[in-house]
């Protein structure tokens, strides 16, 4: 009696495809600690998105790190985007508009160290 079975070619993961599925874990894990930055924030969530794309390296699907490093990315690309968004809406409800807000600001800088005008052009 003769038993047949099909080969299986060895479907070894690529360690490149390895190496940006953790980068994108890493940064997708920095990006949600950087949550109340939200520009480190969105940097960090872009490029943990863009690194589990490339996980999934010549395949059709992501790994289960790609995938991770995907969800994470996401979030912190919400919570950036988020802390953006609700910043401009602070500053707009808080001073009427961005003129305003620099109008205080240079106020305050002028309170602080009077010469500040002066030392602007230098």
């Amino acid at each position: 009696m003769e038993h047949s079975y099909q080969e299986y070619p060895n479907h070894m993961p690529d360690p490149h495809s390895q190496g940006f599925g953790i980068a994108s874990i890493v940064l997708g894990i920095v990006g949600i600690a950087t949550g109340c930055c939200a520009y480190p924030s969105i940097i960090c969530g872009a490029l943990a998105v863009l690194f589990a794309l490339l996980s999934k390296g010549g395949t059709m699907t992501l790994s289960d790190r790609g995938r991770v490093g995907m969800i994470l990315g996401v979030i912190s690309l919400a919570i950036g985007v988020l802390m953006l968004v609700f910043s401009l809406i602070y500053m707009i409800l808080t001073f009427g508009s961005f003129a305003n807000y620099m109008k205080n600001y240079m106020d305050l800088l002028e309170q602080i160290d009077p010469t500040y005008q002066q030392n602007i052009f230098y």
